[in-house]
C-alpha cells in the first residue's frame, strides 16, 4: 500500500531564503524583477502568498491580496487555492509564449485581458520589468482592486467593445484567461480585430474558452440541481436546448447563451460561450494566425486558443524578393 504526501517546506527555511534575497539584491526594497528572476516556481508562489503575510519587506515587495470575497466572485477560488491555480495557468502561458517566440524577459509589453483582481498578472512579476505589463478589464471594480494592491503593474479600465487606448503594434504577448469563454459573438469578433491591431509582428495571442463539455454540464445541473456557489447559480438555466446546442457545437458554430437574471443589463455580450476548434480556424485566421487548439484537459480546464501576428512586413520581403527574381530570370 502506497501513501501519498503533500510535501511543505517549513515556512523558517522560505524566509532565510527572502534573507539571503535581500541580502544579495542591490536594494533591499529594489522593485526589478532581477531580484527574483532566478527563483523557483514552488518559491515564487510561496512569497507572493505566505511570504506576503508573514513578512514585512516581502509585503513591500510583492502585491497584497484583496478580500476573499472579491476573489471568490471571479471563480470560485480564494487564498493560497486561487494562486496555485494561477501559477498553473501563467506556467503554461509562458511556456506557450516561449516555445513561440522566445524569451519572456525580451518583451516590449504584455497585456493580460480582463484582468479580473490580477491574480495572474502578478506572476509575471519575475520575468520582466512590470512597467512592460498591462492588466486591463472594463469592471470599474476589478481596476479599483488592481491598482490598490498592485502598485507595479500598470492597469486600466477599457469599454466592453473596442477600441482601447493602445497605439498600434504595442504588445508581444496577449492573454486572456477565462474571458472569450464568457464573450458574445460580436464582442469576440471586435476584439480579435483589436488585437490585431496591437499585436506586434510575431506577437502571441493566448485565450481560453469552454468546450461542449460545458454544454453536457448545464443539462446535467438541471437534471440534478446541485446546491451551487453564487458565481455558477446561472448555468442550469443556460443551454437548455441540449441536442441542439451540441449539434451546433458539433456542426463548427460559434455557442453562446446568456441568462438575464445572472447577468442583468450587460446580458446583451455576456454569457457562457463554447467555441469549436472549426469556427476558430474559420473565423480568427481571418485577423491571425491559428497555430494551436488546446483541448485536452490535463493541460487547462478550458480549450486553449494559440494564434500568433504574421510578421506582415517580412513576409511582404520576402514575396518582393520573390518578384524581382522572377523579373530577371
Amino acid at each position: 500500500m502506497s501513501l501519498l504526501y503533500d510535501y511543505h517546506v517549513p515556512d523558517k527555511y522560505y524566509l532565510h531564503k527572502v534573507d539571503r534575497l535581500l541580502h544579495n539584491g542591490t536594494q533591499s526594497a529594489s522593485r526589478h524583477p532581477e531580484l527574483f528572476r532566478s527563483v523557483s516556481d514552488e518559491f515564487w508562489l510561496w512569497l507572493l502568498t505566505q511570504g506576503v503575510r508573514v513578512d514585512r519587506r516581502v509585503r513591500e515587495l510583492l502585491p497584497c491580496m484583496p478580500e476573499e470575497s472579491t476573489q471568490l466572485q471571479a471563480n470560485g477560488l480564494s487564498g493560497d487555492r486561487a494562486m496555485q491555480d494561477g501559477l498553473l495557468v501563467y506556467r503554461l502561458f509562458k511556456t506557450i509564449f516561449e516555445g513561440l517566440a522566445g524569451d519572456l524577459g525580451s518583451c516590449q509589453a504584455i497585456l493580460d485581458f480582463g484582468c479580473g483582481w490580477g491574480r495572474i498578472t502578478r506572476f509575471f512579476l519575475r520575468d520582466i520589468d512590470p512597467s512592460k505589463v498591462w492588466g486591463v478589464d472594463h469592471y470599474d471594480k476589478a481596476i479599483e482592486v488592481c491598482t490598490q494592491t498592485n502598485s507595479w503593474h500598470n492597469f486600466r479600465r477599457i469599454r466592453p467593445f473596442p477600441p482601447m487606448d493602445f497605439p498600434d503594434s504595442t504588445f508581444d504577448l496577449i492573454f486572456a484567461y477565462s474571458v472569450f469563454s464568457h464573450l458574445s459573438e460580436a464582442a469576440q469578433r471586435g476584439w480579435l480585430v483589436e488585437f490585431a491591431r496591437v499585436l506586434r509582428p510575431g506577437g502571441v495571442l493566448i485565450a481560453t474558452t469552454w468546450d461542449r463539455e460545458l454544454i453536457v454540464r448545464c443539462a446535467e445541473l438541471r437534471a440534478q440541481p446541485p446546491d451551487l456557489p453564487s458565481f455558477q447559480t446561472h448555468l442550469p438555466t443556460m443551454f437548455k436546448d441540449t441536442e441542439r446546442w451540441l449539434a451546433a457545437y458539433d456542426n463548427g458554430e460559434f455557442c453562446f447563451d446568456t441568462s438575464r437574471d445572472s447577468y442583468g443589463d450587460v446580458s446583451s455580450y455576456l454569457g457562457e460561450t463554447c467555441i469549436p476548434r472549426q469556427y476558430v480556424h474559420e473565423h480568427w485566421g481571418q485577423h491571425l494566425d491559428v497555430v494551436d487548439f488546446i483541448d485536452d484537459r490535463t493541460v487547462c480546464p478550458q480549450n486553449v486558443i494559440v494564434a500568433t501576428q504574421p510578421n506582415r512586413q517580412a513576409t511582404a520581403g520576402v514575396r518582393l524578393r520573390a518578384r524581382n527574381q522572377e523579373r530577371t530570370t
